[in-house]
């Protein structure tokens, strides 16, 4: 199909990282040209077999997965096994991929398709920055060679890892200070509107029942989550990054402001914090050059996540 969107997916797979790479795999309209796999939910060597199994899971085994970094720049690595358990998928299991291993790192395959892309290429990230960081560390002009890079992460306000920090951020808050501070624009799809997108009780059974691989998967790669719920009957499940996926094929599922953003590195406390403008007087900020997400079309995201995940059978 001519015109589709070329997307490149970093990712850590990750519950809801499977499930928005689903939906990049099986939307018509966008054009995954490759996916890159970093720690973060889970150790690297878990979320780049995910990530490949993923694609051999949505018959997509032509998408080539590259192994990227183990981790972070500077700080020690922190996963997430209590939700995501150890693998990433919690108790869900996915076929093997035959495909062969790709033999470049993350940062030189992106680097390699975004110029062949001549600056079309969005580049799309679900976990900690740190493929990208690097990326733009040994090749300064890849930013420029990018349309944009839509980044699941951040919070303007609050966090879900300390009270300030979101965990993509924290796990590696140098690694996002460096793409903030190349000038090319973020969209930032962060807590404050990734923790209104989200399924209901009633919501997440209705895709939860049935029969078929991918309810099966669905059912099975929730179940840590399911379990650290005190009611697990009224619970409402996240889709943190379903929503830069859902942003490209349909932009006005979301609202958002244009605001400076830093991530905070040094601070004892508010390590990984995502500092905005967003209401302050803007004194300390320079040119705005992040796109922060407030608001979303809750229902029409779930519609969207579901029709994507239905094509796979």
């Amino acid at each position: 199909m001519s015109g589709r969107i070329p997307v490149w997916i970093d990712t850590d797979p990750g519950v809801d990282d499977s499930f928005a790479v689903l939906c990049a795999l099986k939307d018509d309209q966008l054009d995954v040209r490759g996916i890159s796999a970093v720690m973060g939910n889970a150790e690297q060597k878990y979320t780049y077999k995910n990530a490949r199994n993923l694609a051999h899971f949505a018959n997509r085994d032509e998408v080539p997965v590259y192994a990227g970094s183990e981790v972070p720049l500077f700080k020690k690595l922190r996963t997430a096994p209590l939700i995501h358990g150890e693998t990433g998928i919690s108790d869900a299991v996915l076929e093997e991929s035959s495909a062969p291993h790709a033999t470049l790192l993350a940062w030189d395959a992106l680097y390699k398709e975004a110029k062949a892309q001549n600056g079309a290429l969005r580049l799309v990230t679900l976990g900690p920055l740190t493929n990208i960081a690097k990326a733009f560390m040994k090749y300064p002009e890849l930013p420029d060679l990018l349309e944009g890079i839509y980044i699941m992460g951040g919070a303007a306000e609050g966090g879900n890892i300390t009270p300030c920090a979101e965990f993509n951020v924290y796990v590696d808050p140098h690694a996002a200070e460096t793409v903030f501070r190349t000038g090319k624009k973020v969209y930032m799809f962060g807590l404050d509107v990734t923790q209104k997108a989200y399924l209901t009780d009633a919501e997440y059974h209705g895709i939860a029942k049935g029969e078929g691989r991918m309810t099966e998967f669905f059912r099975k790669s929730t179940a840590h989550i399911l379990r650290l719920k005190e009611n697990p009957q009224g619970f409402e499940l996240y889709l943190h990054d379903v929503c830069p996926v859902a942003y490209l094929h349909e932009p006005s599922l979301f609202y958002g402001e244009m605001a400076k953003v830093h991530a905070e590195t040094e601070g004892t406390i508010t390590s990984g914090k995502t500092v905005t403008d967003l209401w302050s007087d803007k004194s300390f900020a320079e040119e705005a050059n992040t796109k922060v997400m407030l608001e979303v079309n809750r229902e029409a995201l779930i519609r969207y996540m579901t029709d994507m995940l239905k094509k796979i059978q």
